[in-house]
């Protein structure tokens, strides 16, 4: 690419990183195996060790017991890997199942994505795998205002650039719920308002 050529490379240059569409979007190997079927039990088993991304819960102790149960399952001609991202959609609920809630703000959601990272230091992800992943896991409002902010697409961002424009955000949004008078950490009073994202949007039509 152009950019690549002039020693810019942009988040949208990690084209072998795909963002999550929405909660169930692993994508599992093809496996031509006839007997690859998940027990009702192994299922259950799994759900009793949800991790739903409040605060309290910890991500590394979740994915351990995960992978200890996944250890004890073995199918003939089916890879591990398969195995463990054909549960792993089952052991998730609640917020976990999207790093945006309904009543999260950009400022919310972007600090719960870093203390989830803080608590799994071990994750594997570079920074610009982190950026990606955190972009398409928001709400279509919050990405819409981050679009309009970067004059386009973020994704059109070196990581550097996209990274500050995310902490940016984050401030001004909280700064604004709190001139308004209401809290960032108050449920149900903070979701993005119609009127911000039609304005951004707006204002990426007019660019």
């Amino acid at each position: 690419m152009a950019e690549e050529n002039n020693g810019r490379r942009t988040l949208a240059d990690y084209s072998t990183v795909v963002g999550p569409h929405h909660f169930n979007s692993i994508a599992r190997p093809r496996v031509n195996a006839a007997n690859m079927e998940m027990k009702s039990t192994l299922i259950q088993l799994v759900k009793s060790n949800q991790f739903n991304g409040l605060s309290h819960g910890s991500p590394f102790e979740h994915l351990t017991t995960f992978n200890e149960i996944c250890n004890t399952v073995k199918i003939i001609g089916v890879p591990n890997e398969a195995i463990r991202l054909s549960l792993f959609p089952f052991s998730l609920e609640g917020n976990a199942k999207l790093w945006q809630g309904v009543e999260e703000t950009l400022c919310q959601v972007w600090d719960r994505y870093k203390s989830l990272l803080r608590k799994t230091p071990t994750h594997g992800f570079d920074d610009a795998t982190v950026v990606i992943l955190f972009l398409g896991g928001l709400a279509s409002q919050t990405k819409l205002l981050l679009d309009a902010s970067a004059g386009g697409n973020i994704k059109c961002k070196i990581l550097e650039e996209a990274h500050e424009l995310i902490e940016n955000m984050a401030i001004d949004d909280n700064e604004m719920h709190s001139e308004r008078g209401t809290s960032p950490q108050q449920k149900g009073v903070l979701q993005l308002q119609s009127q911000d994202a039609l304005l951004a949007q707006n204002k990426i039509i007019t660019q």
